[in-house]
Parts: structure tokens; sequence; C-alpha cells
């Protein structure tokens, strides 16, 4: 596990996984890992992650690592489950006998607040969110424009038209996502 020097230790990135997945209930693998990309770029927690940009946005082997240690251990409980195309899903909860201790903290503050920033998103939403800001630092760094940041984000993820990037990109900006301190 090549982690980020002075990231958290392994008991508290654990602690914050274990609080992603009770604040949103049922999350899965996809949306679990945009999550925790999301609260170490922009929220700035240094957890330690080495994220590159895969198949379904912003992907990291140590988080990964993380979520199968976390499972194993009963810290957080995994449930399989079919998905409509025939494919196998995953959705993960707190077991009842672990108790929720971030709520109040910090960092469950951080949590609670991505969460309302992404009511109900799906995985496929939780993909493109991390991914427009995922991209952003390269925006900034290349001095883009506009359209490019745009057609470059449609040309890594074609599954998602010019209009609902722009949405997405300008609810980001919104919330305040996409500015130089959020990802620099």
């Amino acid at each position: 596990m090549a982690l980020i020097a002075s990231a958290l230790p392994l008991d508290e990135r654990l602690e914050m996984l274990r609080g992603v997945v009770s604040v949103i209930p049922k999350i899965g693998k996809t949306a679990l890992m945009k999550c925790v990309f999301l609260l170490q770029r922009v929220y700035k927690i240094n957890l330690g992650y080495n994220f590159e940009l895969y198949t379904y946005g912003p992907y990291s082997a140590e988080v990964m690592e993380d979520i199968d240690y976390a499972v194993q251990v009963g810290y957080i409980g995994m449930e399989r489950y079919m998905l409509s195309g025939g494919s196998l899903g995953y959705r993960f909860s707190v077991p009842e006998t672990i108790s929720k201790s971030l709520v109040g903290t910090d960092y469950g503050n951080k949590i609670e607040q991505l969460a309302q920033h992404f009511p109900e998103y799906t995985a496929k939403e939780w993909e493109m969110a991390a991914t427009i800001v995922f991209i952003y630092t390269l925006y900034i760094m290349n001095n883009w424009d506009l359209s490019d940041f745009l057609e470059t984000i449609q040309n890594i993820k074609p599954h998602f038209s010019l209009n609902e990037i722009e949405e997405e990109r300008a609810h980001l900006e919104t919330i305040g996502f996409l500015c130089r301190d959020a990802v620099g």
C-alpha cells in the first residue's frame, strides 16, 4: 500500500469508511470510492490514498484494500445483489453492533455535508461528479477554456452528454467543489 505521508492511520480510515456507509444508506462500491475521493480532494481529509482515473472515474487500489479489510473484520457489512442487467452489485451497511461514533465530529460533519450535496445520487452520478472534480485540476493547470474542459470529460466519459456534464459541472461549481482552493 503506497499511502501519502502523514495520512490517517488505518483505524481512522476505516472509521471514515464506516462514517460514509452510515450516512449514505445502501451505498455501493463505486459510490463509496467516489465519496472517499471527494472527501480527500475537496474536503482535504488526508486519507493518504492515491487516485487514478479509471473506467468508472477516480479509483484507488488502497481504498479497495481498506474496504475489503473493513468487510473482512466486520467493521462494515456487505450485501451482494443482482442488478437489473444481471450483473452482481454490492451494498454496504454498518452492522447494528457497531456504533455510529463519527456523528458530530469534524469528519462526520464533512460526510454529512457531502451526502447533502448529492442526495440520492446513483453510482453513475457519483462517477460523473468525481470525474469532473478529478479533471478540474488539469483544467486549471492547462488554463483550458470551458468548452475544452467539457469536451475532455465527454471524451473520457462518452456515456454522458455534454448537457449532463455541464449541468453537473454547474452544480459542483455552485456548491464550491470547483474552485482552486477545493482541489489545490
